[in-house]
């Protein structure tokens, strides 16, 4: 078997290989001009085709390769046309795993913490508003989806691809998945900032290519007709500082880097000022904002992840699912070995041509209940019976071996898909979960780092766009609709960001632990209902203090309303019943189940004029003495919760 993945590991690598830059040649590479946004348009052109022209070699290995992965992770590797007179078997293991890695990375919270610029109320407050505005992005960006898709794309196509943009119809910026076959990269780069362009492939009607670009109207129907719905397939090619579009030999447009504000000057020396004021600890004036943008340098508005990188390109080199695709075709082989053996396990029944015709024999196979009439002879002469093939226990061993050889090189076993193995201790299923999670976390890591370069976009495109008040609703805690008014000039000059990242611990071991810790009673309802990741955690304790002191109190509280069957017994009906009782001589004890709606039904009645014109002192004072007691006994049920 050893032999068999290392052959199959050569011959996929000589397929897709990189070529290895040789760095210790002195010299010219490449001979070419700067590019410039000034340049006349047709050396415009042609810098940006020689640039596409080198990168094209990259460019198409690494689409083939995000195109055989896509038939892996479909099922669809086999070619069926080879499997004429079988089923094309194939266990797709692979999806399984990959599928369980992506949800493991995705499930993690990636919540943005923003760093106030000053040790200052006011500028914590400013540092909390942008954390919310940036919470709020991602919820109504619906990230959680996004993310998991990009995750996806990292794993299959090697690379995945963040797009910012401003979308003049939603009057706001918007973050885009793009497949990584839509974008070339400089065969050069090893990230965003640092690659020469970024040349997007994009696809529009004749229509609205005219409509966005008016002035070209005569080149575009010279070249391509007059039919507006003709689909031309176009080139948006970014660099840090300035954007191209074009099509074949006309320039359609460009323009600065839209997401950029182009009036700031003197950023340096002005960042040099305010690092010594971020750190005057005796300063507790505001800062006024004098920074107009959020980034040291205009950025290309893509965020690209890989998550197994060399170095070599932007890239990456390999994942967890390719080096999973070799023992997937294994395990694919032999299923479809044992399918062969089972289907002839059942053995064959062969006819004598000397007793029996071709016709009859079709009859019978085709109906093995239809009695078989042989005029002369002895049946077993006529029919005989192929005795079934013994299946290999060898393919079955190797089978075994190939699942388990795929769950190592993949990292992901049997105790972390959920499973449970024949021969496994409790001991043994964590340190097996735990490596699997320490493997993922070495992708969390590379991801979390991603995620706050988005998170610092999110910033520099409210800069550069939020000029007026942006309105947003949110749910805060405990189920609370708070509002948030959001501009630039909430961002203050140097707040910072970064990810509460949260080693991927397995779930069901800090929950075991966490029950273990309540059981053993050092801790608290309120922790062990956090740590379980209970929504509104802070009200079920509450509501679990109130059982535990009074079930009573705690059906009248929680459990009952007006339309209720006994509502007579609510706080407010309980407290009327008390009041009545009081006033007509008696004396009442404090009530051990009171809330607020109890006492301020008392409040009312004290304040009322008929208790201010009862004229029986006494009565009046065992109604204040009544209050006390019950104001008192809601005092200890508050310390308690």
């Amino acid at each position: 078997m050893a032999n068999i993945i290392t052959n199959t590991v050569a011959n996929i690598f000589n397929r897709f290989q990189k070529p290895d830059k040789d760095f210790s040649v002195e010299g010219a590479e490449d001979t070419k001009e700067l590019l410039k946004f000034t340049m006349k348009d047709k050396d415009l052109l042609r810098e940006i085709d020689l640039d596409i022209q080198n990168s094209t070699p990259l460019y198409t290995m690494m689409k083939r390769i995000g195109e055989e992965n896509e038939q892996y992770y479909l099922g669809e590797q086999l070619d069926k046309n080879r499997f004429k007179w079988e089923l094309p078997t194939a266990e797709n293991l692979l999806y399984g795993h990959q599928e369980t890695i992506i949800s493991i990375i995705t499930s993690k919270r990636r919540e943005p913490l923003v760093l106030s610029a000053q040790d200052t109320e006011e500028s914590k407050t400013l540092a909390n508003e942008t954390q919310q505005f940036l919470s709020w992005k991602w919820n109504d960006e619906n990230m959680i989806v996004k993310f998991e898709d990009w995750v996806r794309q990292a794993s299959i196509a090697r690379i995945g691809v963040f797009k910012i943009r401003f979308n003049p119809d939603k009057d706001d910026f918007e973050i885009n998945n793009l497949r990584a076959n839509r974008i070339m990269v400089d065969k050069d780069a090893t990230n965003e900032y640092n690659a020469k362009f970024i040349a997007e492939f994009k696809e529009d009607t004749l229509d609205e290519l005219i409509k966005t670009y008016p002035t070209k109207k005569k080149e575009l129907t010279q070249v391509y007709g007059k039919k507006l719905g003709t689909l031309i397939k176009y080139i948006e090619y970014w660099t840090n500082e300035f954007v191209v579009w074009k099509v074949g030999n006309i320039l359609l447009g460009k323009k600065k880097n839209p997401n950029w504000n182009w009036d700031e000057e003197d950023r340096k020396e002005n960042l040099k000022k305010l690092r010594k004021q971020w750190i005057d600890k005796t300063r507790t004036e505001k800062l006024e904002n004098i920074l107009l943008n959020y980034f040291n340098e205009p950025r290309k508005p893509y965020i690209i992840v890989s998550l197994k990188n060399l170095g070599k390109d932007i890239y990456g080199d390999t994942t967890d699912f390719e080096q999973g695709k070799v023992i997937q075709d294994i395990i694919s082989r032999r299923k479809r070995q044992i399918d062969r053996a089972a289907v002839k396990g059942i053995g064959r029944e062969v006819f004598s041509g000397s007793f029996i015709s071709k016709e009859e024999a079709k009859k019978t196979i085709s109906n093995p209940y239809s009695p078989l009439w042989i005029e002369k002879g002895k049946a077993s002469d006529a029919v005989t019976q192929i005795p079934p093939a013994i299946i290999s226990p060898i393919l079955i061993t190797d089978l075994q071996e190939s699942k388990a050889a795929l769950d190592n090189v993949m990292g992901i076993h049997g105790t972390t898909r959920g499973e449970q193995g024949p021969q496994e201790t409790a001991r043994g299923r964590n340190i097996l979960r735990e490596g699997d999670f320490g493997r993922i976390d070495l992708m969390v890591r590379r991801i979390d780092k991603k995620l706050e370069l988005l998170y610092a976009w999110m910033m520099q495109m409210a800069k550069v766009y939020y000029d007026e008040q942006h309105y947003m609703k949110m749910l805060g805690k405990e189920g609370a609709i708070n509002y948030l008014k959001f501009s630039r000039d909430n961002i203050e000059d140097g707040q910072e960001i970064l990810i509460k990242s949260e080693l991927t611990v397995d779930k069901a071991i800090q929950r075991e632990n966490a029950t273990k810790r309540l059981e053993l009673g050092i801790s608290d309802p309120l922790t062990y209902l956090e740590e379980m990741d209970v929504p509104k955690p802070k009200e079920l304790a509450r509501r679990l203090v109130f059982y535990n002191i009074d079930p009573k109190l705690y059906v009248a509280q929680f459990l009952t309303d007006e339309n209720t069957e006994g509502a007579e017994n609510t706080p407010e009906g309980r407290a009327k019943q008390e009041q009545k009782a009081i006033m007509e001589g008696e004396k009442v004890l404090p009530f051990t189940g009171v809330d607020k709606i109890h006492l301020e039904t008392h409040s009312k009645f004290v304040k009322s004029s008929e208790f201010k014109e009862n004229e029986d002192i006494e009565v009046k004072q065992n109604m204040v003495e009544h209050l006390k007691g019950e104001v008192e006994i809601l005092r200890k049920i508050a310390q308690q919760v």
